[in-house]
């Protein structure tokens, strides 16, 4: 097999799985020919071949996270500006209203919710920033959007 054929090939697939990752179409496609360069680079090193699918979907993982993590930028919740977000009055209206439902839950709950909503940590990372079982932290989220659900 060439990489031409290999490319062809498997190209489907590592979108496929590219696109469970990312929603954004473009990010996926970034992320696949991220991944198919990786291959490109490493072809003559591949000693098997016919592994090629499973070696594949490990790099495009690893590919989709370092993506994300390139991407992820911390800001804190109460330094977001709202002109940068909304122009419209409406859209500040809600703004305004979704932070005081947020500033007004329990101080466990508003970190959660920080670090989940604002930050775009996944459970395990949360977990582990604060020390305390995953099972807490799907916990204290699900209860968080319960809280917030019974404001609006």
């Amino acid at each position: 097999m060439t990489f031409t054929e290999a490319y062809t090939r498997y190209y489907p697939s590592v979108m496929k799985n590219c696109r469970k990752f990312f929603a954004d179409e473009h990010t996926a496609r970034d992320a696949t020919q991220e991944t198919l360069y990786k291959l490109m680079i490493h072809w003559d090193e591949l000693y098997d071949k016919e592994a090629l699918d499973a070696w594949l979907k490990k790099v495009a993982y690893n590919t989709c996270v370092d993506i994300y993590r390139k991407q992820k930028k911390e800001i804190p919740f109460d330094e977001i500006r709202q002109a940068e977000f909304f122009e419209e009055d409406i859209g500040k209206e809600l703004f305004n209203e979704a932070k005081e439902i947020v500033k007004n839950l329990p101080s466990i709950y508003r970190e959660i919710f920080h670090l989940s909503f604002v930050c775009g940590y996944t459970g395990q990372q949360i977990a582990d920033r604060l020390c305390i079982p995953l099972s807490t932290v799907k916990t204290r989220v699900r209860v968080c959007l319960q809280k917030i659900q019974a404001s609006l």
